[in-house]
């Protein structure tokens, strides 16, 4: 008996010791060698920190660590193995990182369009793919790109870890040619590019259409190379300017988009006038020397050398100068032209200076009825010395018109003013006939249409007769005689005025009046041209300046009276049926 007890009491002690071994083995390998994992698998597109590869102590807290490196570089859209050094503590530790994917790719495609003679990549039917990995796109089925009209395409997305996803797209094959050679002055004969019976240009709709599910300016780049394409749309017009233009057809229903190419061969076609008789200083254009030049695309005239209009020919002789007619495609024609140059000595004429009379106290327009012309210069400024008048003082003045032209030609011509107390008490018709006249000879020619001279009266009196208060209606012909002479009063002279200009011209007209509303009249005038009776005011109104009452009817002058706090809303009784 005490043998075995002797025996057991070493065995205890080499168990007990195998196990404080064991225990700090353990203890040793947790502390020093057990702080990371080994092995990390990741799925493709994720983040990872060194934390994320860190284990706990027997606490549960996390070791610290320093990522020292990741051999290769760690791309996580890259599938593989990736090893990371990791410092922590004394010790530096290895971790393998995979990374996989078992996601299938996701795709969005469009629909394609390939002209004939091209092909389309299966990625050009791609507009968006969203996968962790690289992705390839492979056809299902190779489309025919022979074959003209709409065909379904069959795509593959396969990514790195051989994931696939299959999409459904469609190709649209362009029955026409990409571009299409087009002499300018010429339409495009659509039976001339496409046998079939259905082929028509384009719908608005159906161009937007188009436009909305293709690259148009892609499309342009690949039928046009490096050419510009216009923002036009050709129509089916015959073409009038070189260039690339769209040109959207629809054929069997379907639409597509081609281009015109738009080319001019042809040079300008010119014909010289007559030979130019100018002054000395001249600087005529060239369309001056042309009597008429014609192309298919716009044309630019040119001078080829100097023109010289600084001294004058001698007699009998003329000079040459050379005009270049250049179209859009840089085709010229050059024709040479003949041109004599004299020094100018002619004055001016000045027309409409009469002696006048004006009431004292009342504004006067000097310059009113007063023209002046000249062989050469126009729109000549008429300065007359109207300072030297005293509206406000009784008596006759000289008034002194001069014009002055670019040669410096002087014309001088003068009239007496008279300041009266007032106007005579009545006028006859005659005589503001007489002056009717005078102004219907200036504003009418012979050609014109009635409704061409009811205009012509309408903006003579607009413009001439200028509003200022003083309403006085005892007498039509006083205040036409006022207007036709002074050329100021309210809208009784206006319409007075008027009424004396379509008397003398033969065109049937009356006076019309507003009804009285407390505060203000108004006058205006009915005509009647052979189409019945309309109305015709000629009153500048500065509260609607942009409305001209030339020729409107009675629901016109009504709408326009109800817009204005009834301006014109008159006593029908009183008057003939308006048109």
């Amino acid at each position: 008996m005490k043998r075995r007890n002797g025996l057991l009491k070493p065995l205890l002690i080499v168990l007990l010791s195998i196990a404080v071994v064991v225990a700090a083995g353990i203890l040793v390998y947790r502390v020093f060698f057990n702080r990371v994992y080994k092995k990390l698998s990741l799925q493709a597109g994720s983040t990872i920190t060194v934390e994320d590869m860190m284990r706990t102590d027997f606490n549960g807290n996390l070791y610290q660590g320093e990522l020292l490196s990741i051999t290769p570089e760690l791309d996580t859209h890259t599938l593989g193995e990736y090893k990371a050094k990791i410092k922590s503590g004394p010790f530096t530790y290895t971790s393998v990182i995979t990374i996989y994917d078992t996601t299938a790719p996701q795709g969005v495609a469009h629909e394609g369009y390939v002209y004939e003679g091209y092909t389309l990549l299966p990625s050009d039917f791609i507009t968006t793919i969203t996968d962790d990995t690289s992705v390839i796109v492979s056809y299902k089925d190779v489309p025919n790109f022979s074959s003209q009209g709409i065909q379904d395409v069959g795509l593959v997305l396969t990514d790195a870890a051989g994931n696939k996803t299959e999409l459904i797209s469609k190709v649209r094959t362009c029955p026409v040619k990409a571009t299409i050679d087009l002499a300018a002055g010429t339409a495009l004969d659509l039976s001339s590019i496409y046998s079939g019976s259905d082929i028509r240009y384009a719908t608005d709709e159906e161009i937007n259409s188009f436009n909305s599910a293709f690259d148009v300016n892609y499309l342009s780049s690949i039928a046009v190379a490096s050419h510009e394409v216009s923002d036009s749309i050709y129509d089916g017009s015959i073409a009038s300017h070189i260039g690339y233009f769209k040109n959207y057809l629809t054929i069997d229903g379907i639409t597509f988009l081609n281009f015109i190419h738009v080319y001019d061969t042809s040079a300008p076609q010119i014909v010289a006038g007559e030979d130019l008789s100018l002054f000395i200083g001249d600087n005529p254009a060239p369309a001056d020397f042309i009597t008429s030049y014609s192309d298919a695309t716009d044309t630019v005239l040119t001078f080829d050398g100097e023109l010289d209009t600084t001294s004058s020919t001698p007699d009998g002789s003329k000079r040459t100068i050379t005009v270049i007619a250049t179209d859009e495609y840089g085709n010229n024609t050059s024709i040479s032209c003949r041109y004599t140059v004299e020094e100018d000595i002619e004055p001016p004429l000045i027309l409409g200076v009469s002696n006048l009379t004006t009431v004292i106290g009342e504004p006067f327009a000097f310059r009113r009825g007063i023209t002046v012309t000249d062989n050469h210069d126009t729109d000549l400024e008429v300065v007359v010395n109207s300072d030297e008048v005293d509206l406000n003082a009784l008596g006759t003045y000289t008034l002194y018109y001069t014009a002055t032209d670019s040669a410096g030609n002087v014309a001088t011509r003068s009239c007496d003013l008279t300041v009266v107390e007032s106007m005579p008490k009545e006028v006859t018709e005659e005589e503001v006939l007489e002056l009717a006249n005078i102004v219907l000879d200036r504003i009418l020619t012979d050609d014109m249409t009635e409704e061409e001279k009811v205009e012509a009266i309408y903006w003579y009196v607009y413009n001439e007769v200028h509003y200022s208060d003083g309403f006085d209606p005892s007498s039509w012909l006083n205040s036409a005689y006022r207007g036709l002479t002074v050329g100021m009063g309210d809208c009784f002279v206006s319409a007075s005025t008027a009424q004396a200009l379509f008397t003398a011209a033969g065109i049937p007209n009356m006076m019309i009046a507003k009804i009285y509303n407390g505060y203000s009249h108004h006058f205006w005038n009915l005509i009647d041209i052979g189409e019945g009776w309309h109305h015709f005011d000629a009153t500048r109104r500065l509260s609607d300046p942009n409305t001209h009452i030339i020729y409107f009817t009675d629901e016109e002058i009504q709408a326009y009276s109800n817009r204005h706090y009834g301006s014109h809303h008159y006593d029908e009784s009183l008057y003939p049926e308006i048109a």
